[in-house]
């Protein structure tokens, strides 16, 4: 998901005017935030080293609940903001017409992964979980997301070119 309909839809839901400035990666975002040439930044989670040293201030999670590795960060609802959930999320794609057996058998495996501590104790630290759907279930997620971009997109004026 790009960062840039992320912070459209956080400013859509504060409604706040703000102005995008694409980056190259978050390490110059970073800089900028830490060297106050600019006011805002997002997706900055790993790098609670400079949250805990006071360089930055995160104030919210966008996610549905609270960050282990920040339990005193509240999520964007907790602080105020109604209207703003986005998680991340990552799936194995495979071609049409992959075997049935194929794909249920993948989909187990990734399921025993991310449940195993190592790994959800990786994810975790990352702010992330893992789920371990179903091809089903991910198909919903898609077409939701799907759904929710066209409406954002829509909404802020993009064309279809």
């Amino acid at each position: 998901m790009c960062l840039h309909l992320a912070a459209e839809i956080f400013s859509m839901a504060a409604n706040v005017k703000m102005t995008h400035v694409p980056y190259k990666g978050v390490a110059n975002a970073l800089t900028d935030l830490v060297g106050g040439r600019s006011k805002f930044a997002s997706r900055l989670l790993r790098r609670t080293a400079y949250a805990n040293s006071g360089r930055i201030r995160p104030l919210a999670i966008g996610a549905p609940k609270r960050w282990a590795q920040m339990p005193n960060l509240p999520t964007l609802e907790e602080a105020g903001l109604k209207g703003y959930e986005l998680s991340p999320w990552f799936g194995l794609w495979y071609p049409a017409g992959a075997p049935a057996e194929y794909v249920t058998r993948m989909q187990a495996e990734v399921a025993k992964v991310v449940k195993d501590a190592a790994v959800r104790k990786n994810l975790e630290e990352q702010g992330m979980e893992g789920a371990g759907s179903t091809p089903v279930e991910f198909e919903r997620t898609i077409a939701d997301e799907l759904a929710f971009f066209k409406k954002l997109t829509t909404r802020m004026g993009v064309v279809p070119q």
